[in-house]
């Protein structure tokens, strides 16, 4: 049974915190009205410095703390984020203690586990940073009182009734725990951590074929093509099976003999929610709606490529076809509207993705593509894929496309596994 308590009964006891003795217990969240367990990773942690800090010095106030244990802290999660990696796992309780002693540094800004989802295997981490949704009698007013009684940092708001929040370090709390905290109000209708998905682990692999010839999956005609397996002893290339593909041409050749246009129409616009597109890629940019949009802390003006998978994932959909060069797209007429939410670490949070989801639609996107899966299961991303569903097209909603994952096992995995 889920109990609701007032604000003001919340802080009544003072601030919550964090101890050797419950860092297990407390690793869950809620979903759906349930508690997700997290499964946390003894070996990593995350670890912010503050502004002030020198870059120079990260490594070296590390090794004061860690000494022999540390086996590499050059990964970046952020401008002043790095992630974390011990030469041995540590037990719950001993990672306890590393995060604290981590934490009593000044140059700390903050530090947290390292969580993997186990179906996907997506590490995550959470900074103080929490995502709240009231319930839709609560008022702006009463917002306010909310911020000002618990001495959360407002950020911003990225959906109806719905807030991104942060709680100051000095509270004893991180992102995760003031959730957990707050779930329990009467006037909150949920509330979760900012996940902050690590590495580029949520993309999923696309082909990368130069020429049309070698697209096997549009036309199969048994055709030898490049395996790209260098020299590492498998071959350099194998052969199709005949009609093993998905009939584009068919469907191109289907699509101009009733009087429409092979390759689709122009006006269907296709929203990639990935890690940008090359904005001067020949083979794309014909097709570009617009430069797009950034949504993570990189501050780029507009969705230019970071990773080049991206780019890759918008040729599948829409590289421009009958140029006479690289590759032709499945509809090569449609155009796309990039939008980047990884940043150039490879790294994205729950707020990057839900700011996207809601941009695409807003900005007339009839399909919204993704080619990345394995996040947690998170009532702020369900949420933001349904206003995109149903309110999407003028209320007939987008046609919304993910990867079901790269683990060749059969599990589909969330957010592709939705069913509403």
């Amino acid at each position: 049974m889920r109990y609701k308590f007032t604000f003001l009964l919340l802080f009544l006891f003072g601030p919550f915190s964090l101890s050797a003795g419950n860092l297990q217990d407390a690793n869950y969240y809620y979903f759906n009205g349930s508690t997700i367990s997290l499964h946390m990773v003894t070996s990593q942690i995350s670890v912010n410095f503050t502004e002030e800090t020198p870059e120079s010095a990260f490594t070296s106030i590390l090794e004061q703390v860690l000494g022999s244990d540390l086996k590499s802290a050059d990964e970046k999660i952020s401008i002043h984020g790095r992630l974390v990696r011990f030469g041995t796992p540590y037990s719950s309780a001993e990672l306890e203690k590393i995060l604290q002693n981590i934490s009593d540094r000044t140059e700390i800004a903050s530090v947290a586990p390292v969580f993997i989802q186990p179906q996907s295997g997506v590490p995550f981490t959470i900074n103080q940073e929490f995502i709240i949704r009231f319930e839709e009698i609560v008022t702006e007013k009463e917002i306010q009182a909310f911020i000002k009684q618990n001495g959360v940092v407002l950020i911003q708001k990225i959906a109806p009734q719905t807030w991104l929040f942060s709680i100051p370090v000095s509270s004893g709390l991180n992102g995760l725990s003031a959730a957990n905290l707050f779930y329990d109000d009467e006037r909150i209708a949920w509330a979760q951590p900012n996940f902050i998905y690590l590495n580029g682990k949520i993309l999923t692999g696309s082909v990368n074929d130069s020429y049309w010839s070698q697209q096997w999956a549009h036309k199969n005609t048994g055709q030898q093509v490049s395996s790209g397996a260098g020299d590492n002893g498998f071959p350099a290339t194998v052969n199709g099976y005949e009609d093993a593909d998905m009939d584009v041409d068919q469907a191109w050749d289907y699509l101009a003999s009733n009087g429409s246009q092979a390759g689709g129409s122009s006006s269907v616009l296709v929203a990639m929610l990935d890690s940008g597109v090359d904005l001067d890629h020949p083979d794309l940019q014909s097709n570009l709606f617009s430069t797009g949009k950034d949504f993570t802390d990189d501050g780029q003006t507009d969705a230019d490529d970071s990773d080049g998978h991206g780019t890759c994932t918008a040729g599948i959909v829409a590289a421009v076809g009958n140029n006479g060069q690289g590759v032709a797209g499945v509809a090569y007429n449609s155009k796309i509207l990039p939008l980047r939410i990884m940043n150039k670490w490879g790294v994205t949070s729950t707020n990057n993705l839900v700011q996207a989801f809601d941009y695409a639609w807003q900005e007339g996107a009839d399909v919204i593509s993704n080619s990345w899966t394995g996040t947690s299961p998170e009532t702020a991303l369900t949420e933001a894929i349904q206003r995109a569903k149903t309110q999407g097209r003028g209320g007939l909603g987008c046609v919304i496309v993910f990867s079901s994952g790269n683990k060749g096992n059969g599990t589909v995995e969330y957010p592709a596994d939705l069913d509403e």
